[in-house]
């Protein structure tokens, strides 16, 4: 994918997205020279900077400027460059301090993880919430609220999975409820909720005089709340106002592009699919991302999950011109913290 580079070059190149990064603005030979003391001189590196320009690693927004990286620039920088660090300690428990977990059930925790990242990134968080189909059932539990109204709860070994009120057609009292979630718990246990939705329907196909009018009623509630469990594809996004401060979004038809991406969500959602897939953390810089709102932007995202299994992806959303040493480390980092919370574990 790239053209040969010598060892000047490719030090040079990084020297100037480092640059570009810390300031957003076109590059000079002497900036170069001065902050890295290369030993090089002045002249020596615009030769050098001119060379990958025709390489199409750098190219200079109009004449007597200085340079800024291309696309091609900023991957050749993440692929090769880029040195695997972990997140510091101090950063590390600062993080883990901004979630106050008391009561907080997986949706909860998904959600707030979207604003933990903002703020940490200084740009957009996103997560893409546990894909709940695959995910095995513990249990149901089937909660009096008040007359005619009952809370539906699935909850697995990570947790609360999802929470449904329902309204029915009689006051049913909380020991006819613990009787319904009783039965469906010893048919649906331990199954996921795409083999409970199947359980699910065979009983309710079988002979309706085995059952009695609860065992009846308990079938059909379980049924509408795997179906409206199952069909649930949230992605939770925070920080607009930070990304939108970056001077890359200035230009008005790109701060409407962006925004337009964020409020549908779609394009989001296939990136973080994407990355859900592949099992590894990804990044997609400007043009390699679907949809025009996303393409002037650098998606850092990875997948989240218990031992056993992938649940979902978190990320980064921010300009191409991000921190890009600061963002992987974050992002890895919350991942795995994510997984331990929703695994219920004592690591924190």
């Amino acid at each position: 994918m790239f053209e040969g580079l010598t060892e000047r070059e490719g030090n040079i190149l990084y020297a100037v997205i480092n640059e570009y990064i810390a300031s957003a603005a076109p590059i000079a030979s002497q900036t170069i020279v001065d902050t890295y003391k290369i030993g090089l001189s002045s002249a020596t590196v615009r030769n050098i900077m001119a060379s990958l320009e025709e390489k199409g690693y750098l190219i200079q927004p109009h004449t007597s400027a200085g340079r800024i990286p291309t696309e091609k620039g900023f991957r050749f920088y993440v692929d090769t460059y880029l040195k695997k660090r972990s997140l510091g300690r101090e950063e590390q428990e600062r993080i883990k301090r901004s979630y106050n977990l008391e009561g907080m059930d997986i949706e909860e925790v998904v959600k707030e993880t979207s604003r933990v990242l903002s703020i940490f990134s200084h740009y957009l968080g996103v997560v893409l919430a546990p894909e709940l189909t695959n995910i095995s059932i513990k249990r149901f539990e089937f909660i009096h609220v008040k007359k005619n109204y009952i809370l539906v709860i699935l909850v697995s070994s990570c947790g609360v999975l999802y929470k449904q009120l329902v309204r029915v057609d009689e006051d049913l009292k909380q020991d006819g409820l613990d009787r319904m979630a009783n039965f469906l718990n010893s048919i649906a246990s331990g199954l996921t909720l795409k083999e409970a939705k199947r359980r699910v329907i065979k009983e309710m196909k079988k002979e309706r005089s085995r059952f009695d009018r609860l065992l009846k009623k308990a079938l059909e509630i379980s049924k509408s709340a795997i179906n409206a469990a199952s069909s649930k594809k949230e992605v939770y996004i925070e920080g607009r106002s930070n990304i939108l401060s970056q001077p890359e979004f200035r230009n008005l038809q790109k701060m409407e592009a962006l925004l337009k991406a964020v409020e549908e969500k779609g394009t989001i959602l296939k990136i973080l699919d994407k990355c859900l897939k592949s099992g590894d953390l990804r990044v997609f810089i400007g043009s390699e991302n679907p949809g025009e709102g996303i393409r002037t932007c650098t998606v850092i995202a990875a997948p989240y999950g218990t031992e056993e299994e992938i649940l979902g992806t978190l990320g980064v959303i921010g300009p191409v011109r991000m921190d890009y040493e600061r963002i992987i480390p974050l992002v890895e980092y919350t991942a795995a913290l994510v997984g331990r919370m929703i695994s219920m574990e004592e690591a924190l």
